[in-house]
């Protein structure tokens, strides 16, 4: 149970606190023990990946990519997210997508559209922005937009 509330603060932590948190949840000695020593250090590496290179705004982003980076298969790291997180690679990558998106769509000088925030934030399509977006916060960007920038 422990996990699964650290997971939930990781979901809906902003960007700047995403990458602690995670780093703490795969440090957390719960989960660890949990973890297969290599495991635990593909989770490791896969979050400072995330926070340092921001391979998610990759509107191209293939799994084998970011395995390749960590120097493990597609096979494998599909397991630790599945495993682990309980996620698939694309809801993972998505939600680093849409924290991006909720920053930039918090910033009060941001001259861009709701489209173009989507795209920088990785997401192929405006349909696809819109619907993973109010899938994973209940709220459309624009109504996240208009409410934050109240």
């Amino acid at each position: 149970m422990a996990a699964d509330c650290k997971l939930e603060m990781i979901r809906t932590a902003n960007e700047e606190d995403i990458s602690f948190l995670a780093i703490q949840f795969v440090e957390h000695q719960e989960v660890r023990r949990y973890l297969k020593e290599e495991d635990h250090q593909i989770l490791l590496q896969l979050e400072k990946l995330m926070a340092k290179k921001q391979l998610f705004l990759d509107t191209q982003l293939q799994q084998i990519d970011v395995a390749n980076a960590l120097n493990t298969s597609k096979r494998k790291l599909g397991e630790i997210l599945k495993n682990e997180l309980s996620t698939t690679f694309p809801s993972y990558i998505n939600a680093h997508r849409v924290k991006y998106a909720q920053i930039k769509l918090q910033e009060t000088n941001n001259p861009y559209t709701l489209e173009e925030i989507g795209k920088q934030s990785g997401f192929s399509s405006k349909t696809s922005f819109y619907t993973i977006f109010k899938d994973l916060t209940t709220q459309t960007p624009g109504q996240y937009r208009k409410k934050h920038l109240q």
